[in-house]
């Protein structure tokens, strides 16, 4: 166990569990001059009053270790020692808790309605300049407005990363939708604004009945890294028992994948009994991507394969 570290699935192993992603790690190198077979390490930073129980009546060797006694010594100490361990369990869970219950300051810029996690860095806005960023806020969108009904007005503009719809909330009396659109990259995004955006020559983006206002978002995003051919459109094929989107959204649900699905489109497949149909996902983020994870890692042994399909808002 690190001395130093925090993290309470630390159980006092001599090796660190978690020396790969610990900052806080400090690995005491036992005493190798001691009889290893008789030594049960005792914990390192134990409750004073459990210790003290167990030391009154476990001997101690030269090097005041705790050798092993008779059994019911033994049994005794490590039922103190069971309840030190979830002592410790118990005070990290409630230290985790109170760290949770903490509000994070909202980067600038965030807004103060945000419900999501501002201390991520992938909530956080990127620093870089204005014109590299690849988010766009819609606002004043119609209040029924969906994944589709809004991605099907964007086409011939870029591959889009993801999408964000919040519906109205006449509590604070908002009677229409807003969204928000992440593009793969810069030039697509820049572009959507420059036909849409202040000073377009539309004035606004016009989606299903209602001009909707389009503006830089203030959380600002960078150009994606993902590779050219990524995108939110899986197209999936296999064998017909296994691809239909109704067995798909099963498998997906029990990932606990959560996503908002543009469009379903079967594909003819050449190979009788075989299927193919193409899912389009409203998001590549945590949608597109999560699924095909899930496709290459565990739908291949049942002959099932994924590759990602052309976003037609490119």
């Amino acid at each position: 166990m690190a001395p130093d570290c925090d993290r309470a699935d630390c159980f006092g192993v001599e090796q660190c569990y978690s020396s790969d992603n610990c900052d806080s790690l400090r690995v005491e190198q036992r005493r190798t001059a001691a009889p290893q077979s008789l030594i049960l390490q005792q914990p390192q930073r134990p409750i004073p009053a459990i210790q003290e129980q167990a030391l009154s009546f476990w001997p101690a060797n030269d090097y005041g270790q705790p050798v092993l006694p008779d059994s019911v010594a033994q049994a005794r100490y490590l039922t103190l020692l069971a309840s030190y361990y979830q002592d410790l369990i118990n005070h990290y869970q409630q230290r985790e808790h109170k760290i949770a219950m903490i509000t994070v300051p909202r980067p600038p810029g965030m807004s103060p309605n945000y419900q999501g996690n501002p201390s991520s860095i992938a909530n956080q806005s990127a620093d870089i300049d204005d014109r590299m960023n690849t988010s766009v806020s819609v606002t004043g969108l119609p209040p029924t407005i969906d994944v589709h009904g809004l991605l099907r007005c964007i086409r011939g503009f870029g591959r889009i990363k993801a999408t964000v719809i919040n519906g109205p909330d006449p509590n604070k009396g908002h009677t229409l939708s807003a969204a928000k659109i992440i593009f793969f990259d810069v030039e697509p995004a820049q572009r959507f604004l420059a036909c849409y955006g202040p000073g377009s020559k539309d004035g606004g983006w016009l989606v299903q009945d209602r001009l909707a206002r389009v503006l830089p978002n203030r959380i600002k995003v960078a150009q994606s890294d993902k590779p050219s051919n990524h995108s939110r459109v899986l197209v999936i094929s296999g064998p017909e028992q296994y691809v239909s989107y109704e067995s798909l959204e099963q498998i997906f649900a029990s990932r606990a994948i959560e996503y908002q699905m543009d469009e379903v489109i079967p594909r003819p497949h050449k190979v009788e009994g075989w299927a193919t149909i193409e899912l389009r996902f409203g998001s590549y983020r945590g949608q597109a991507s999560q699924a095909m994870m899930v496709v290459k890692r565990e739908l291949r042994v049942f002959g099932i394969g994924g590759r990602f399909g052309v976003d037609p808002c490119a």
